[in-house]
Parts: C-alpha cells; sequence; structure tokens
C-alpha cells in the first residue's frame, strides 16, 4: 500500500516572556493508520522554554502547576540552566486521532493541542495537523493570572516532528511548515 502523507506543522505553546525553543515530536506510520482507523493515540513531545535571565520570580513553578491541568499524568518537568537564563523541559504525550475520535477523547481528557488525522481524498493522502483545543484559551487565561505578560500562542520557535515508518509498505512523506 502507498501513500502520500502531509504533515502540516502549525507549533505548540509560545510563551510572551517565557518561549519555547523548541518542540519535537515522533509519530509512527502505524499509529497514523491506527488514529485513521478511529483509535486515539499519544505521541511522544518534549518542549523547551527558555527565560531571559533567572527565574526569580518563581514563574516555572506556576506555569508548571497550571500546565499539568491541561497535560497527561505522565507529564515530567525539568529546569536547566541555559545560555541565556533558565530552561523549562516538558516531556509529555499529545493525543493524535481524527476529528472525531479526538472530540470524544476530549470529553474525558483536558489537552491544549492534538494531531488531528484526517484523509485528504483530492491528493490521496493522509494529512496530520497539529490544532489547539478548546482548552487553550482557559490555559491562556489561568496563566495571564500569574502574569499578565505571560500568553499561550503558535507558533513555537524550532519545531521538529520525525515521522518514522514502522510498515513493510512504502510511505511517501511531505511536510510543509506553517
Amino acid at each position: 500500500m502507498r501513500f502520500n502523507m502531509s504533515i502540516v506543522l502549525v507549533s505548540l505553546m509560545m510563551l510572551a516572556g517565557c518561549q519555547p525553543d523548541q518542540m519535537s515530536s515522533e509519530l509512527f506510520t502505524s499509529d497514523i493508520v491506527a488514529a485513521q482507523e478511529g483509535e486515539v493515540l499519544e505521541v511522544n513531545t518534549t518542549l523547551s522554554f527558555s527565560l531571559l535571565g533567572k527565574d526569580e520570580q518563581g514563574l516555572f513553578q506556576s506555569v508548571k502547576e497550571i500546565a499539568s491541568r491541561y497535560l497527561s499524568s505522565d507529564t515530567k518537568f525539568s529546569e536547566a540552566k541555559g545560555e541565556f537564563g533558565d530552561k523549562l523541559i516538558v516531556e509529555t504525550t499529545v493525543p493524535l486521532g481524527t476529528s472525531d475520535s479526538l472530540s470524544e477523547y476530549l470529553k474525558t481528557n483536558t489537552r491544549v493541542v492534538a494531531f488531528e488525522v484526517e484523509a485528504d481524498k483530492v491528493n490521496q493522502a493522509t494529512k496530520v495537523s497539529l490544532i489547539k483545543t478548546q482548552f487553550m484559551k482557559k490555559l491562556v487565561r489561568e496563566i495571564r493570572g500569574v502574569n499578565m505578560m505571560l500568553s499561550v500562542e503558535l507558533p513555537v520557535t524550532k519545531n521538529a516532528i520525525r515521522v518514522v515508518s514502522d510498515s513493510r509498505d512504502q510511505k511517501l512523506i511531505s511536510a510543509i511548515a506553517v
């Protein structure tokens, strides 16, 4: 079976004053096929946020407490020293599914973004897009409650999505960054 897969990258979170340097995710072709069939799967994703200077106000701790309500329960947060200031690294998962399966999933899971899989019948391809969910506005409101200078916006500075073919069938992959 041969099919084209377009990855449309509309990147994850951007905090003004605490902006993500990078986002990286890894998608497997078998997961994309399973998502097309109605399953919702979790995609490993890592975000790296930088703060100019030191986090003397404890913004990272406040952001971690708020963000943890909108991320998977197994999300890991770590802090490190960066070249120009402190860094917050978030290792989490992002749901992958069709519009219908994600709608059902989001009834019981609060996530701010998801990978949406849809068939592109015109190009006979599968399209995977990173989308914001209805919980993004709530997250923004809560983060702005900590500091009005903080916000969540798209896109991130650097985004890398690795697509791994774990199928015996040949897959054609193309990507568009937006």
